[in-house]
């Protein structure tokens, strides 16, 4: 798992629901839920990069990934139209939570998105030269 910061304050992995713990490894072994909000956190940054902010400041990068992965769980929990509505209620309401107060999954879920879109942006820039 993670390593854990003598001052964290944060709770441990283990109280949050199982859909939101994270696993060892990479964005591949994570859970579903954890997986879509990466994947439509990286849509968000893509598309800001292109058409608001193309340079996001360094010093508040977990300012911007907060905001962006609480930007992606909005979006999804708007398109969540299913039979379980109240159960996927209540793990969007927890993820939010997670997002809002703990800043170790933070760094830890938007390391994925900001490497995902560096990623591509390297590729861009070697299609170009």
């Amino acid at each position: 798992m993670i390593a854990s910061d003598d001052n964290d304050k944060t709770l441990p992995e283990d109280t949050w629901p199982k859909a939101l713990q994270l696993r060892t490894g990479a964005l591949t072994q994570q859970t579903d839920l954890i997986r879509v909000v990466c994947h439509e956190a990286i849509r968000i940054v893509e598309k800001t990069l292109v058409t608001e902010h193309a340079w996001p400041e360094l010093n508040k990068g977990m300012l911007y990934k907060r905001q962006v992965l609480l930007e992606a769980v909005k979006l999804l929990h708007a398109k969540n139209t299913g039979d379980d509505k109240g159960q996927q209620d209540a793990l969007y309401k927890a993820l939010n939570s997670r997002l809002s107060n703990d800043e170790r999954f933070v760094r830890y879920i938007g390391k994925w998105v900001c490497n995902s879109v560096t990623s591509l942006l390297n590729a861009l820039m070697t299609c170009l030269i």
